[in-house]
């Protein structure tokens, strides 16, 4: 056979020994294979270079390409660090011939001796890291940060972006050392981090890196997988999101992961350890959020690589929701912190008119950001304070709407407590018994929109009253038909509670003032301890009550001081 025709042949040879290299089981047996050629050849013992050199060359640069799994390391790489990191990039395979100085001369390694037919050898850690099995697989990829699988898979995808870089640098003829700084660039950067293998860059270095398009689609299945990995990491970190939302996330990013799969297979190499870990994380978050994902997780149903750049554009755009929806729950939280800091300060006493501007501000923010105004944060703050509201004029839209939804659940508790049996009597403060002495035996005017027929029976008790007229009312209806309750003769006292009151109601206190009754607007409840107070609070002087020798009974006071009923 002529040197023409040896040459060609011998480089084609070379380039699919190479690939075949990348499994150890096929590296022993093509030795052994190698071996019988060289003795059927009759071929010059290895003490004669003359026969053996160019045989020997090609077993040298064979021998350069890391034995094991495409996921595997070579002995250098193994000595240097315990990253796990492919050594070297091999170059471009150019025609070989007896005078190429491109091919390496190198002692010829012995070799093993014939195993076919018997028991794989056992791999040894020279041979690189053998393949874990899954459930080994499965139990490192669950402990490892998502954020550690977005790393890997940008780095992956810079070092496939390399190789056409690399190729035309070197048919243009650049400086080695260049080329080989690019190399140990991402060489170091690879052995930073964990389990971190660029097998695309050993796999593909050879003539089927020359396939630009698929380089490419790799490289970007690569980017997108590492957007996947990033958003999964948001979604584990922090707030939760609507469940719409992280469902949206688990199946993008399901559907990335497969793409990926796809491609890795497509380039002849096995299933990539950060896709693998991808799978797992995903798998995982959708199990403990009981979200099911129909598609992308199994074997049988894969995704079309040809999609992942309108997969790209969705990740992109569920992070930016999931960023503005983690941007609405940060103020949503320091508007309950709010309003929960500017209701307690008010209920504690401190009813300065600018806290309760304030207080509605804030609420009226957070119905007008979307919080509904039924929610239990406002209902909870407005709650409390809703009897000590002052009258603040026109109230803005989404304020107005949260107090009718508290005057709403206000009014229910009322109907609930008026169908309750009343406990048994307990013992009056010392309010009762002065509001007693000038009540007893006469009437007081109630005005609200529910009657507690227990509260009245309480309250009669209690002040020892003649009667309650209980007047039933309903938002802003005319106030003309309440002057002929107020002027009554045998009326002591008129009752106006603030929660069921309109502010038309307040003219209430007109006909009051025309006909010399005492006017209560009460703040709390229908329990006569506290109605005794609020009278002594508000009306004592003009019932003739003197406070000033009772102990424990200025303003706003509870006094322990009891008296029987």
């Amino acid at each position: 056979m002529s040197d023409s025709q040896r040459d060609p042949l011998s480089a084609a040879l070379v380039g699919l020994l190479r690939r075949w290299a990348a499994d150890p089981e096929v590296r022993l047996a093509m030795r052994a294979l190698a071996e019988m050629l060289l003795a059927a050849a009759e071929l010059p013992t290895a003490g004669d270079d003359s026969g053996r050199s160019e045989v020997n060359q090609d077993e040298a640069s064979l021998a350069e390409d890391p034995p094991g799994p495409v996921d595997s390391l070579t002995e250098e790489a193994l000595s240097d660090s315990g990253s796990g990191f492919v050594g070297s990039f091999p170059e471009p395979i150019e025609p070989l011939s007896r005078s190429s100085e491109a091919v390496p001369t190198v002692s010829p390694e012995p070799l093993p001796p014939l195993t076919l037919g018997q028991a794989s050898p056992s791999r040894s850690e020279s041979d690189g890291p053998r393949a874990a099995s899954p459930a080994e697989d499965r139990e490192q990829e669950d402990s490892e940060d998502v954020r550690l699988v977005a790393r890997r898979c940008r780095l992956k995808a810079e070092g496939l972006r390399w190789l056409p870089e690399r190729h035309r640098r070197h048919r243009d003829g650049d400086d080695p050392e260049e080329i080989a700084a690019g190399d140990q660039e991402l060489i170091q950067r690879a052995k930073a981090m964990p389990r971190c293998y660029l097998w695309a860059n050993h796999l593909l270095a050879d003539p089927l890196g020359r396939q630009p398009e698929l380089v490419e689609k790799l490289a970007s299945a690569f980017d997108v997988a590492a957007d996947a990995a990033e958003l999964l990491h948001q979604l584990e970190d922090g707030n939760d999101p609507d469940d719409g939302l992280r469902s949206e996330i688990l199946h993008a990013a399901a559907e990335t992961q497969s793409a990926l799969r796809v491609l890795v297979k497509r380039a002849g190499a096995q299933p990539d350890s950060d896709q693998n870990a991808l799978f797992w994380h995903i798998r995982r978050h959708a199990e403990r959020h009981s979200i099911f994902i129909e598609n992308y997780l199994r074997k049988d149903q894969l995704a079309d690589p040809n999609n992942l750049p309108v997969l790209s554009e969705s990740l992109a755009a569920l992070s930016d929701r999931l960023q503005e929806d983690r941007r609405r729950a940060k103020e949503r939280r320091r508007r309950q912190n709010k309003l929960r800091y500017l209701s307690g300060k008010i209920n504690d006493g401190d009813e300065d008119l600018e806290n309760w501007r304030a207080l509605v501000a804030t609420i009226n923010e957070m119905v007008d950001s979307g919080v509904p105004p039924s929610a239990v944060a406002i209902r909870d703050a407005l709650v409390p304070v809703r009897d000590l509201m002052p009258d603040l004029g026109a109230l803005p839209r989404g304020f107005e709407l949260a107090l009718r939804e508290v005057d709403q659940y206000l009014d229910h508790q009322a109907e609930s407590e008026s169908h309750r049996e009343p406990e048994e009597p307990t013992y009056w403060n010392i309010a009762v018994a002065k509001v007693a002495d000038r009540l007893r035996g006469r009437s007081i005017v109630f005005f609200s929109n529910v009657e507690n027929p227990h509260a009245k029976t309480a309250l009669i008790d209690a002040f020892e009253l003649a009667d309650i007229d209980w007047v039933l009312t309903r938002k802003h209806q005319s106030i003309a038909s309440f002057e002929a309750h107020v002027s009554r003769p045998d009326v002591a006292l008129v009752v106006l509670p603030i929660r069921w009151s309109s502010h038309s109601f307040e003219g209430v206190k007109h006909f009051c003032e025309r006909y010399g009754k005492p006017y209560l607007r009460l703040k709390a409840g229908y329990n006569p301890n506290q109605v005794a107070v609020q009278i002594l609070d508000q009306c004592s002087e003009r019932l003739g009550i003197d406070r000033g020798q009772e102990p424990g009974l200025g303003p706003h006071d509870r006094s322990s001081e009891i008296v029987p009923p």
